[in-house]
């Protein structure tokens, strides 16, 4: 899935006008629960309610590694027809929608669209690591970050190789086999760097685990901001920006070719000072003719130091009349929540107060069986997607996941709701010790309660 880097340029807005009714029904479809870096099936349902038969064709995915079949199909009157969506989760993690698009020969409905959705799990705690190198200045010496990938669903995790590093970046695998260590390479190229570091696992659910590294490179020549925030810009509108360069040293400096990636428009260079060439100005004209979300760069040679200054700009262009309700981060995370069918909140449990322990009430009957029975209960649980139960034969583990489908969250406010899980797989008469994971909507882990000492009946 395709997310632009910060929810600064995402906007709720007024629906557009409805459309007249069509006959082609469409229900999207659920993947479910699947790991990182696999693929999920499902299929979207096309009902055709009317007299005539509804040709579908064009059929197109819209993120790389996801695939449709057909591509091309007839919905006859008054029955159905199948599009099988096979997601490729990738790198995705939490609630994901993936979209396809198709053409119709509907009048006034040709372009139509559906979604396939999943809720994508990591092996890792932390399913988005990051290694954040801030501002590096070029040609100093090295600075090294390290990151742990931590998983308490393998017990004996481990990094087996890394698959593919950034050209500006040196990587090894760290002696204890999951902690990844890197430096940004002194002849790194100046400004705002964001890439993926890759590495294969050991873990059989997730094949790979992606880290994600950023390094703003600070050369003789710096941008004011990097990235540079263009903000909301409407169609019809003129969108200048005004860029400072500088010479970090005073010195003067020439630019010479400009290129633009990611997005339409034009450049010119100014003087930003009266006093010389240590200061330029670069002036940026974005374009009518790209409306919807920008992530793009501003490629800038720098002859006399061979280099192309790499200015990274984001922005949100948008029709003149389009009527903006919020651009409140919040509100836009909770509407986007609820289009995925999580929960509208986005914070985390107040484990305090959430935490009834394993000894918790729970309303319903109790599972089948005659193993140990866990209860818990979780107040303030609407961010919540489901708990994992981890078991060991010794308090000090190592602990082992018994559920490979997550327990699904019921929350459907912020009243305390109770659950239950009897482990028919334990020994009679031996001891166990266990504890409950949280697996909140974005994908995160926490542990919810400390180790249990249980003797099976």
């Amino acid at each position: 899935m395709t997310i632009i880097a910060t929810s600064l340029f995402t906007a709720l807005f007024v629906a557009a006008p409805v459309a007249p009714a069509s006959q082609l029904a469409i229900e999207n479809c659920d993947v479910g629960e699947i790991y990182a870096f696999n693929h999920g099936e499902c299929e979207i349902v096309l009902s055709n309610t009317g007299d005539r038969s509804v040709r579908v064709f064009d059929v197109v995915t819209g993120i790389a590694g996801d695939h449709v079949e057909p591509t091309e199909t007839t919905v006859p009157a008054h029955a159905k027809a199948y599009l099988k969506f096979t997601l490729n989760a990738a790198n995705d993690a939490g609630h994901v929608r993936h979209s396809v698009r198709f053409r119709t020969d509907e009048p006034g409905h040709e372009e139509r669209s559906a979604s396939a959705v999943a809720f994508v799990m990591s092996v890792l705690d932390e399913p988005r690591p990051q290694l954040d190198f801030a501002v590096v200045k070029a040609l100093a010496e090295p600075m090294r970050r390290s990151v742990d990938l931590v998983s308490h669903d393998v017990s004996d995790f481990r990094i087996t190789k890394i698959i593919e590093t950034p050209a500006w970046i040196n990587a090894a695998i760290g002696a204890d086999g999951h902690t990844l260590e890197a430096s940004v390479k002194p002849d790194a190229g100046w400004g705002l760097h964001v890439d993926f570091l890759k590495v294969a696992t050991n873990a059989p659910q997730q094949s790979q685990a992606w880290i994600e590294v950023k390094a703003d490179v600070h050369g003789e020549v710096v941008p004011n901001l990097n990235p540079y925030d263009l903000g909301l810009m409407r169609i019809g509108s003129v969108h200048e920006f005004h860029i400072p360069l500088r010479s970090r040293s005073g010195r003067e400096f020439q630019i010479g070719k400009i290129e633009l990636e990611g997005l339409h428009g034009t450049t010119q260079v100014d003087s930003c000072e009266k006093t010389g060439k240590s200061c330029q100005m670069l002036i940026l004209r974005v374009a009518d003719q790209q409306p919807g979300p920008i992530k793009g760069h501003v490629w800038i040679e720098l002859p006399e130091y061979q280099q192309r200054l790499n200015l990274a700009v984001w922005g949100l262009l948008v029709p003149a009349d389009l009527k903006v309700k919020t651009l409140d981060a919040d509100a836009i995370a909770q509407q986007a929540a609820a289009a995925a069918g999580q929960s509208q909140t986005s914070k985390d449990v107040d484990l305090q107060r959430a935490v009834r322990e394993a000894v918790g009430n729970a309303n319903q009957a109790p599972p089948s069986g005659e193993g140990p029975l866990l209860k818990w209960s979780v107040a303030n649980g609407l961010a919540i997607h489901g708990f994992q139960i981890f078991r060991a034969s010794d308090e000090a583990g190592p602990f082992v996941l018994l559920n490979q489908k997550t327990i699904p969250s019921i929350a459907k406010t912020q009243d305390s709701v109770g659950y239950q899980y009897r482990d028919n797989t334990a020994e009679s008469g031996k001891t166990y010790w266990y504890y409950i994971g949280l697996v909140y909507n974005d994908g995160r882990k926490q542990q919810l309660t400390g180790p249990q000492k249980v003797v099976a009946k």
